[in-house]
């Protein structure tokens, strides 16, 4: 487009060597901002969705550049290499605490781009993500969280007891790769990944309190802004959650945007100009 962003497609590793495909946009005839924008997609989600091209478009007019990277999480699976080895990603075999490995090549990547600093811009579950890597590496090139309708941890997410024992039986066996039978509506996991949802491990996810006393959030010192659509069921009382949780942050902003959906559809400009007002607000 005629003095519009520039798109670029992208492939990197993430830091065990998984390639990871993306995008970057960048601002066309200026100067970008100091900071750059990584998105981070939720389960089942791709680099190239058309909400995530949205936003990075107009993330770009707002003079940010934006990088949007596949995570470990995307599609429902692909077979692919790490190292010479035969692995399989993707949301049926994704391990939440591998996140970070995903999320610290795209920070790399995006600072290679010559910006002082990054933001995060987790979507649904990717939100969860981008607490949890924060709050765990303290990565001090990451200057704020946005958290766009992050996935709420709630008793939907735990597996029946009957599933939940048979994924231990599998993984027992040597078999915590394998998918568990199909299920008529939800699909399937391999046997290890649903076993990470299993109650005893849902602190790892529950960033946000609703279950778990000093969760995640807490341990943020960057500034957060988290938003909801107004038809999602658990936007409000999450957002309340995350502002009372975030006790360490510089700065928690919360907003509702009234008649979105959770994939922003047809608001995606709008979303896009917010953050940026936002972080243009935090300079």
């Amino acid at each position: 487009m005629p003095n519009g962003p520039t798109e670029e497609i992208v492939w990197i590793e993430s830091e065990e060597g998984i390639r990871l495909d993306g995008a970057v946009h960048r601002p066309a005839g200026r100067a970008p901002k100091p900071v750059a924008v990584v998105q981070v997609h939720g389960s089942t989600g791709r680099f190239s969705h058309p909400g995530h091209i949205r936003i990075g478009r107009e993330l770009a007019r707002q003079g940010y550049v934006s990088v949007t990277g596949n995570n470990r999480g995307w599609a429902f699976g692909e077979l692919t290499q790490r190292r010479g080895e035969r692995v399989m990603i993707g949301t049926a075999w994704e391990r939440f605490n591998e996140a970070p490995l995903d999320i610290g090549a795209w920070v790399d990547f995006a600072m290679g781009l010559g910006v002082p600093a990054v933001a995060l811009l987790g979507w649904s579950f990717g939100g969860l993500k981008v607490v949890s890597y924060q709050a765990q590496r303290q990565d001090p090139r990451v200057a704020a969280l946005v958290c766009v309708s992050p996935g709420p941890v709630t008793d939907r997410m735990t597996p029946p007891a009957e599933r939940l024992a048979l994924a231990e039986r599998m993984v027992a066996a040597g078999h915590g790769g394998d998918l568990l039978p199909w299920l008529a509506r939800g699909g399937t996991l391999s046997a290890q990944t649903l076993l990470d949802r299993a109650p005893a491990n849902r602190a790892t996810f529950d960033v946000f309190g609703l279950y778990t006393p000093n969760p995640a959030v807490s341990r943020v010192t960057c500034p957060i802004f988290a938003c909801y659509g107004s038809t999602e069921s658990d936007g409000l009382p999450e957002l309340e959650r995350i502002r009372r949780a975030a006790t360490a942050a510089s700065r928690v902003d919360i907003r509702v945007f009234e008649g979105a959906d959770q994939a922003y559809t047809g608001r995606e400009q709008e979303l896009a100009a917010a953050v940026a007002a936002w972080l243009d607000g935090l300079a």
